[in-house]
């Protein structure tokens, strides 16, 4: 009897098992059906299906209820039921995850199955998941210009400015190879808080702030205590999209939201668990792909409540306080996506009171140049103007060149000589740019270049108080950019002069002009002379492409982009190889092979792009290659200090 009733026992608690695990087998499904209509990918449905089921967490309420919600408000006029629904709509991190997909998802059951197996390619650290895989392996490289040490560059992307004539990628093709949790309905985001403002109640304001104060709650203890939390994009989108952070009331959230994200990027914090897959800066990752992917219009709405905040608190405070810190590097962010995205105007970057006349740009340099990590603007100099720029190199200067008039002081002290400053007696005519490079030379030599500048222009009296070293560099660059001197070349189209091509060594006297040029900047002279954006790119220690071409040799650009556009049977009339006629040194023509055995290389459709790129390259860097070298070593002899990389190419052009 015992062991028949055992039996029956077993049965039964079989049979409870089993409908057990269909009834747990019908709720994911039916879970799952219901999230994967609201446009979440199978997986990602899946996945919180499966919480759903288990009585994890609450199956998140519809976007549609909120609206619903809303409508039913505005026609009685009652918000309280509205208020309840929209704090914890945004307090809930599941509700954000669910919402906001972009609607491309199959929208039949029959369906499901087929493109929940395709969805699994796409997540993170699946084959395939090509650009997740890229800013993986490069999350830590600091691998930009040299304005890593002023620039916030650690947070910076890859460069976007082509080398090839055709565009490869569009947009829609970038954001289509996004891994599936960056893919963000951002218009229905923005509608959605568009639609609460327009409602003009305070009490829904105060909700919507208090469900995001919740929200920074809960990404706070997901990232601390190592927990999945794979809506963070949705959650920081729903979080910045929201136009009553403009307000003063809401500078708080502001505050909060930035010291949050600034928080959850640092190395130390930024780890956490996306699709059961441990990544060691997944969060600092995230952020970049996701303000990389943003449109004008997510960038300039965050843009502008975050320097909206910057200038009332300084307004207010008179000092930097950590809401100012946290809201600078939250805006770092956003200058580092945009510098590769390019959506904004790099000017939109720069804050109006940091750039007012009153702000203290002397001791925020001075903070700066203490590296005691206390908070200083010349770490973020993205957020100055040129003008501002401007006043930070001066004083760098002014400060190299108190150093060198006081050590000729000390050296005057201890009985040598006497000369505190750089004096260039010059003759005008003829003989001015011999005078000059002459004693330019010799204060080379002696270590004397860094000197506070006085000029003296032989036979003529008076003391130089900046008036004769104006006339003088005006002077000197006319005989330095005369044609007939052979050092530069000038382009009646563009207007531009540039190095000219040869294989004559004129490295000393390319190093003279350029420690002549670097020492009218390290003056506070403005020269007049138009060279193209490359140069500045070049000095700054930026690559150059197949762009920076068309500012320098308009006709060989388009020219290249026709060719680049040619059939096979085209190019192979043509006849082109990767072999070039290039100038010698007394207006020879001499053949350059673009690459080894390049004569015997012929051009065709499949290597087309190639030739174009190296053609470039010759153009821009090769031809001029000696040239170039030679004039930024005289150049960086005086302007090599970190404020010169506070400059973009085009601001330093300027």
């Amino acid at each position: 009897m015992l062991g028949s009733h055992g039996l029956h026992m077993s049965a039964t608690a079989v049979d409870d098992a089993a409908a057990l695990q269909a009834k747990f087998t019908a709720a994911v499904h039916r879970h799952h059906f219901e999230l994967v209509s609201r446009g979440m990918p199978p997986n990602q449905a899946c996945a919180l299906a499966l919480r759903v089921a288990a009585g994890q967490v609450s199956l998140p309420m519809k976007l549609s209820d909120i609206y619903a919600a809303l409508a039913t408000a505005s026609q009685d006029g009652n918000y309280s039921d509205m208020c309840k629904l929209i704090r914890s709509y945004f307090a809930s991190p599941d509700a954000l995850y669910a919402s906001f997909w972009p609607q491309q998802q199959p929208a039949c059951a029959a369906q499901y199955a087929n493109a929940s197996s395709q969805q699994h390619q796409h997540l993170p650290g699946s084959a395939d998941s090509s650009v997740w895989n890229n800013l993986h392996n490069g999350a830590n490289s600091n691998s930009n210009i040299s304005s890593a040490t002023t620039n916030d560059s650690s947070n910076r992307l890859p460069s976007s400015s082509s080398s090839s004539p055709i565009a490869k990628h569009s947009s829609r093709k970038q954001q289509s190879q996004l891994p599936t949790w960056l893919q963000v309905d951002f218009a229905a985001v923005q509608e959605l808080h568009d639609q609460l403002q327009s409602c003009k109640q305070e009490s829904v304001r105060d909700a919507l702030l208090e469900g995001s104060q919740q929200l920074l709650l809960h990404m706070t203890d997901a990232c601390k205590q190592g927990l999945s939390n794979p809506g963070f994009c949705r959650q920081v989108c729903g979080l910045l999209a929201n136009p009553w952070l403009e307000h003063l009331e809401c500078h708080h959230l502001v505050a909060g939201i930035a010291a949050v994200l600034w928080e959850l990027q640092q190395p130390q914090t930024g780890r956490m668990f996306v699709e059961n897959r441990v990544d060691n800066c997944c969060y600092k990752g995230m952020l970049q792909l996701l303000f990389l992917s943003w449109r004008a219009t997510e960038m300039r709405r965050a843009v502008g409540f975050l320097q909206q905040y910057i200038t009332i608190t300084l307004y207010q405070q008179q000092a930097i306080v950590p809401g100012i810190e946290a809201a600078t590097k939250l805006l770092g962010l956003l200058e580092a996506a945009n510098s590769s995205s390019r959506v904004l105007d790099a000017t939109e970057f720069y804050n109006d009171v940091v750039n007012e006349p009153d702000f203290n740009i002397k001791q925020d340099y001075k903070h700066w140049m203490q590296h005691n990590h206390s908070f200083s603007f010349c770490s973020h100099a993205w957020i100055y103007d040129p003008a501002s720029k401007s006043k930070i190199m001066q004083l760098e200067n002014q400060m190299q060149q108190l150093q060198a008039f006081e050590s000729s002081m000390i050296r005057a002290f201890m009985g040598g000589p006497a000369m505190p400053f750089l004096l260039l007696k010059v003759r005008r005519g003829p003989y001015l740019l011999g005078d000059t490079l002459l004693q330019i030379n010799r204060a080379k030599n002696d270590g004397n270049l860094k000197k506070p500048l006085k000029v003296k222009f032989v036979g003529e009296e008076g003391v130089d108080e900046g008036g004769p070293q104006k006339e003088f560099f005006q002077l000197l660059v006319r005989q330095c950019f005369n044609p007939e001197f052979g050092m530069f070349v000038y382009s009646d189209e563009t207007r531009l002069h540039w190095f000219h091509a040869s294989n004559i060594n004129l490295d000393t006297e390319f190093e003279l002009i350029g420690i002549l040029i670097g020492l009218a900047i390290y003056n506070s002279h403005i020269l007049e002379f138009q060279f193209p954006m490359v140069l500045y790119k070049k000095l700054l220690g930026q690559p150059v492409g197949f762009d920076d071409l068309a500012e320098l040799h308009p006709d060989v650009h388009r020219s290249l982009q026709r060719l680049a556009a040619m059939s096979a049977e085209e190019l192979q009339g043509l006849g082109l190889t990767f072999q070039i006629e290039t100038e010698g040194g007394f207006g020879e023509r001499m053949p350059v092979d673009l690459q080894p055995d390049g004569g015997n290389i012929a051009v065709s459709a499949d290597n087309v792009d190639l030739y174009c790129k190296l053609y470039t390259q010759h153009l821009l860097v090769g031809s001029i290659n000696h040239q170039f070298d030679a004039f930024q070593r005289g150049f960086s002899r005086l302007c090599s200090g970190s404020a010169l990389h506070f400059f973009r190419p085009a601001e330093l052009e300027m």
